[in-house]
Formats: C-alpha cells, sequence, structure tokens
C-alpha cells in the first residue's frame, strides 16, 4: 500500500514540479516500505532508490514507482539531482519538518531546483485514513485485544513485567 498518487495529485495544487522524500515515516506513507532511501514523486513518474541492503524487498514490495539502487560511491543528492536535470524539475517539494540544517544545505549545494518547504503535504495526507489503513488499523486492534486477554491470567505478583513483555510482543507476532 503506498500513496504516490495522492502526493502526485497535491503537487499542483503547491505549484511543486515534484515531491523529495527522504524521512523514514515519509518514505514509509509514500512508498508503503520500511528502508533506506528516497522518492521524488511527480505527476507522470515516480522513482525510488534505496541501497542493496534493501533492493531486492524493495523491487518485489513497492509499486508504482521505478525502483532502482544506489551505486557505490554515488549519494542520494546526485542520483535526484539527475532525475531534476532530466525532467527539468524547477520547484522541488521536500520535508523540511525531517531535515536538519546541514542536511538541507548539502541537498541545496547539490540539487538545482528551488527546495520547496512541503512537509505539511504528506503531513495533511497522513492524517485522513483511506480504506486500506482503517483495515490494517482493525487488524492490528484486533490482534492486540486477542493477545491482550490471552495474557490476562498470566499477570499476577512474582511475574516479572519482562516477560509478560515478551509473551505479549510473541503472542501479538503470532497472530499477527
Amino acid at each position: 500500500m503506498n500513496h504516490f498518487e495522492k502526493i502526485a495529485q497535491q503537487l499542483a495544487v503547491h505549484d511543486l514540479d515534484a515531491m523529495l522524500v527522504t524521512s523514514a515515516p515519509g518514505e514509509f506513507y509514500a512508498a508503503g516500505f520500511h528502508g533506506e532511501g528516497v522518492a521524488v514523486i511527480t505527476a507522470g513518474k515516480t522513482w525510488y532508490y534505496t541501497d542493496s541492503r534493501y533492493i531486492e524487498a524493495a523491487g518485489q514490495l513497492v509499486t508504482g514507482a521505478e525502483v532502482g539502487m544506489i551505486q557505490t560511491g554515488q549519494t542520494y543528492r546526485q542520483l535526484v539531482q539527475g532525475i531534476v536535470a532530466a525532467q527539468g524539475i524547477r520547484r522541488l517539494g521536500f520535508e523540511d519538518d525531517h531535515m536538519s540544517v546541514a542536511e538541507y544545505g548539502q541537498w541545496k549545494q547539490t540539487v538545482t531546483a528551488e527546495l520547496v518547504p512541503a512537509s505539511e503535504i504528506l503531513d495533511l495526507l497522513r492524517m485522513v485514513k483511506d480504506e486500506a489503513e482503517l483495515a490494517v488499523m482493525k487488524a492490528a486492534q484486533r490482534i492486540a485485544e486477542e493477545a491482550f486477554t490471552e495474557i490476562l491470567n498470566d499477570i499476577k505478583p512474582g511475574v516479572a513485567e519482562c516477560e509478560i513483555a515478551a509473551k505479549l510482543t510473541y503472542l501479538m507476532a503470532r497472530k499477527g
């Protein structure tokens, strides 16, 4: 489950040519994948790049994007600049709430597009859940309730909190 299309639909509203996603929460929302990488989303196409540790899983799990692997000696900034240049991207939204001043400076030095603060795009989209997200949340709640009900008899004096936590974790993983 990814949200590339929803993000792409917001570009014109915010006068952007593309959106750069670099944070872990942004990446998970946009790509539906926990890895380490970047996504560049335009109205017509999306690119998702990661490193060799995640490329196999990303290739299988990330849909709706061209999935690629960063090369040894290359930075994500250089890779994104290649897309910016090839696509003629002038205004590139970025997750300002998830980027330090130092990181921003590095991106500004490498990428020729105007970097436009745009965290609000992802923040606002993440606030409204679609049917698939609601289904996942309901399933997670059911799993937690079942595991908690099952462990209630184990909670008594003399049982260490870490034992309860370990068993609860096990029960939720088994049910999920």
